[in-house]
């Protein structure tokens, strides 16, 4: 009781200050009011407290706090001790604006007057102070109070909440639930509703569960608390799920309901799920608003779906909602990431005549759609706008247009914006510096691009890098390469592992060296991450312990060091090895002659087997990170395969036109294709390919990871699209007990060209966005662990299964003949030409089924 006391004599004494700094309007204020109760009260010196209390809460009722502290005055003045009450309903009287501190000047006298407060009187107090943003004090008093109570915790937790102090409401409910107090659907909402602001949507579906065990029932309020937790966690499914649940919880959905799902599918890049969504208020009594209609077009635009935002903001214009500056951001950034230049530009144009004021965000939408449509005029006009409305361009801005200026190989405009920058504050990064380097390096200004390289306090990232790289080898540049690469191992690699990448940058091959140890693989856990120490240590174990120009024996050691990391995708060594090795090569050896493409390097395992596989054809391997390139070109001149092997650092996007000017002929230039890079990029790759007519007839094109993390698009193109023959063969991953899919698909005769568009159903465009936020995760720190791949590999099938794609083989199931005896004899080939196997496909499925040893095949080979 002393402490409290001394905590609200303190109260009352801040009252003090506050009653003396009070402005002369609120003074005055209260005098006059004195003045009249008095001139009404003076006779009523036998007024009872209950009169006294009638009166306050008449007053209450009106926020007449000025009288309800005049009354109180006069109470004490005629000898009427206030109670309880009394204080409970002045107190709430004071929650707004500068009255909040009578109300601690209020409970500062009960203490004084030894009236003790109850838990009515606490939490009037706590909620007004919340209601002035005054959660600390609020606090001081929550701790203050004898007793806890349902009511003082609730208005606790409703002043953290209002001011945004999510996780101290989460903590004040969790005490409740310790300390069993009875809470109540407010109780509960509060909480959930903290979860919202920070996120936490496993609190909140925890809350939810609490609900359930006590039998109480929750609201509308606290579903859609609980789903725009979800949807703040990213955590769609969850949010979906929550949306469905409501109508069996005898719980109407409202609008809140809907806008709060659509942000979450919005977040995750599922557009189709937003439409449904959309589809789904407008088939119901509920009216779309504003935001409904944005959510939907934001979800659109993550995914370049223009068609589908065209016809959302039709959808607009009949429900009567004219769109706003954030709708029409979101349709020309639609238009950008569809490429589709000429309908931003039109969009734009007729926002000027409706005389929009466009702001920052339309205009970078617009500028880089001009980017991609390589339209720098165009780009330069929207930059010219920003400067003459007097806006601030952002770096967004200047990489677009210096981009599109830079494409257009317009070197001198893109480097005089490049230079404007640092006089706006403005950071100069890869984005904007990436293009100009490029540019200067086609138009073949070495020492401009080299100066601006080594311009102080730019940041360098493998982008980059990768750009001036692949330049200089498509040109044949070497003195400007070399200190390219020697900056690239200053800058990227690990200063622990330097050492062996600069041997190899300086030229010196690379030998085993007798007597030699190579280091101690690295377990999950066991050290640090690094930038590509796990790839340095990978080369110096094959070069200490491989035999130097044998490619069987070079594999092993990439094998064995693979074989020996362990726990998550980032420790784990990404080979196609093992079945997946078997595959590849009795797919490369069904190939027809001609040269063979392999889209995705890493550090050269698969190209080696493969040159080993085919002697008579040459290895084109395509790695977009340049050191991951050097580390490939060193194990590929250690197997001694460097006239077989060639490695070109790039981009594929920029690589393949390259590739169509060094090496077509009359005929195509590849027989044998094999995909190892983003997933997300082989229907692209493919139709480059074929585009730019690089594929043979009967062409063999094999994709490694299909099913994990998954190439759903990829799929459908070449299992339902009529241009290929194709088996999906099931395998295991190298080194990891989790299921993966390989495909090997056969160019059928006469679609060595590129096929028309062939549409991917909606659901197979969903499990494209779900496999690239896979992707994206196992490029974290920490990685995915091999249980998450599994369980992700079994969503993956079943989402493709619904669309007829399913593994056709199963290699861990073939029969097991004797290892090393020769295949296709007449008979097993007529078997499988009579089931409709295209022969290609019939020579691969009986090599495959004779060697399941895939080094002993390797080495057959040979």
């Amino acid at each position: 009781m002393l402490h409290l006391r001394r905590r609200w004599i303190g109260g009352l004494n801040a009252f003090n200050e506050t009653i003396q700094q009070h402005s002369l309007r609120h003074g005055v204020k209260l005098l006059a009011v004195r003045r009249s109760v008095e001139a009404k009260t003076h006779n009523l010196q036998n007024t009872t407290v209950c009169s006294y209390n009638a009166s306050i809460v008449a007053h209450k009722k009106t926020k007449r706090w000025a009288h309800v502290l005049q009354l109180i005055e006069e109470m004490w003045i005629h000898r009427c001790t206030p109670d309880q009450y009394t204080y409970s309903s002045a107190i709430s009287t004071c929650d707004a604006g500068p009255s909040w501190s009578y109300a601690i000047a209020l409970a500062s006298q009960m203490v004084e007057k030894e009236i003790e407060p109850n838990s009515v009187t606490t939490s009037a107090l706590i909620s007004s102070c919340s209601r002035a943003s005054q959660w600390q004090r609020a606090l001081v008093v929550f701790e203050s109070s004898s007793r806890s109570s349902v009511a003082i915790s609730n208005a606790a937790m409703g002043a953290c909440v209002k001011a945004s102090r999510w996780s101290s409401a989460l903590k004040l409910s969790q005490r409740m639930w310790q300390e069993k107090l009875e809470m109540d659907l407010v109780s509960f909402n509060s909480a959930i509703h903290a979860c919202d602001q920070g996120g936490a949507w496993v609190a909140a579906l925890r809350l939810l569960s609490q609900m359930e065990d006590i039998s109480l029932q929750p609201d509308t309020v606290s579903l859609n608390a609980a789903i725009s937790a979800c949807s703040q966690g990213q955590r769609w499914a969850a949010a979906v799920h929550l949306l469905s649940e409501m109508p069996a919880k005898k719980v109407v959905p409202d609008l809140i309901s809907y806008n709060a799902t659509m942000n979450a599918a919005k977040a995750a890049k599922l557009w189709p799920l937003s439409l449904h969504l959309l589809d789904q208020v407008q088939g119901s009594k509920i009216t779309p608003n504003l935001i409904s209609f944005n959510t939907v077009l934001a979800a659109c635009e993550k995914s370049g779906r223009w068609i589908s935002a065209q016809q959302v903001l039709r959808q607009m214009n009949e429900n009567a909602l004219p769109p706003d500056r954030r709708s029409w951001t979101s349709l020309v950034a639609c238009f950008s990431r569809g490429s589709k230049w000429m309908e931003a530009h039109g969009t734009i144009q007729e926002l000027r005549q409706m005389r929009l004021q466009q702001d920052m965000m339309i205009i970078g939408a617009a500028a880089s759609a001009y980017q991609r449509g390589h339209q720098w005029l165009f780009a330069m006009e929207v930059f010219s706008q920003v400067l003459s409305l007097n806006l601030q361009p952002d770096e967004q801005l200047y990489s677009s247009v210096i981009a599109a200026s830079a494409m257009a190989l317009q070197w001198e405009t893109a480097m005089s914006l490049l230079q404007s920058m640092p006089a706006r504050r403005l950071q100069t990064t890869s984005a904007s510096c990436a293009p100009v380097l490029t540019a200067l390096l086609e138009a073949k200004h070495w020492m401009k691009a080299l100066e601006l390289f080594n311009k102080p306090g730019l940041a360098k990232d493998t982008q980059m890098y990768s750009r001036m790289v692949m330049v200089c080898e498509q040109h044949n540049l070497v003195e400007l390469k070399q200190p390219l690469l020697e900056s690239l191992v200053h800058d990227l690699a690990a200063s622990a592992d330097q050492q062996s990448l600069t041997t190899l940058v300086a030229g010196r091959s690379v030998s085993r060296r007798p007597g030699a140890r190579a280091r101690d693989v690295p377990l999950s856990g066991s050290v640090p991450w690094r930038p590509y120490a796990k790839e340095i240590r990978l080369m110096e174990h094959i070069l200490e312990t491989a035999v130097q120009g044998d490619p069987a024996s070079v594999c092993d050691a990439f094998e064995s060091f693979g074989l020996n990391m362990s726990g998550t995708s980032k420790a784990w060594l990404k080979l196609a090895a093992g079945e997946k090795a078997q595959v590849l090569v009795a797919a490369a050896c069904c190939a027809p002659a001609g040269l063979m493409l392999e889209i995705g390097t890493y550090c050269g395992h698969s190209a080696i087997r493969l040159a080993a596989a085919r002697p008579d054809s040459r290895v084109v391997t395509l790695e977009v990170d340049p050191v991951h390139a050097i580390i490939a070109r060193a194990l590929v001149e250690f197997a001694g395969l460097s006239s077989s092997v060639q490695v070109w650092t790039g981009y594929s996007r920029d690589l393949i036109p390259f590739l169509a000017n060094r090496y077509r002929d009359s005929k195509g230039t590849f027989g044998f294709v094999f995909m190892d890079q983003r997933g997300s990029r082989y229907e692209e790759d493919l139709a480059s390919l074929q585009r730019l007519s690089l594929l043979r007839e009967e062409a063999v094109v094999v994709a490694d990871n299909v099913l994990k993390p998954g190439a759903p698009r990829y799929l459908w193109q070449v299992c339902r699209s009529g241009a290929f023959d194709t088996e999906v063969v099931r395998v295991f991953e190298f080194a990891m007990p989790v299921e993966d899919w390989m495909s090997v698909s056969v160019v059928r005769g006469g679609t060595t060209a590129a096929t028309a568009a062939f549409a991917t159903p909606s659901e197979l465009e969903e499990l494209s966005q779900v496999a690239d936020e896979m992707r994206n995760r196992a490029q974290t720190s920490g990685g995915v662990s091999f249980t998450d791949w599994s369980s992700f590999a079994e969503k993956m099938q079943e989402g493709l299964h619904k669309h007829g794609i399913s593994a056709t083989l199963d290699v861990h199931s073939f029969a097991g003949r004797e290892k090393g005896v020769q295949p296709a004899s007449s008979q097993e080939l007529t078997f499988w030409k009579s089931r409709g196997t295209h022969p290609v496909l019939a020579m691969f499925l009986i090599l495959t089924s004779s060697y399941k040893d895939s080094d002993r095949f390797v080495k057959s080979s040979q």
